[in-house]
């Protein structure tokens, strides 16, 4: 698949959400560079994030499983975290 399609779904969650602006458009690539309402975006993550915990805590899960899917999320929205 399509390095610019992954995870699209994700990146259109986030978008739809956070009051995506479109930014740019690469003339070459066609990538479309939008920016999020950053207020909007970290209330979302903390409410997904409590989510996630409830729902790993109750499959069973460990806490680094739980870690790899949160930096995951933070990988696709392009997001700096400390491993």
């Amino acid at each position: 698949m399509d390095a610019r399609f992954r995870a699209h779904g994700l990146k259109s969650y986030f978008s739809c959400l956070c009051d995506a602006k479109r930014e740019k458009i690469d003339a070459k690539t066609k990538v479309i560079e939008v920016s999020l309402n950053r207020k909007k975006l970290k209330e979302l993550f903390e409410l997904n994030f409590v989510r996630l915990n409830e729902l790993t805590e109750r499959l069973g899960m460990s806490i680094e499983q739980s870690k790899t899917i949160t930096f995951a999320v933070f990988d696709v929205m392009k997001i700096p975290h400390g491993d």
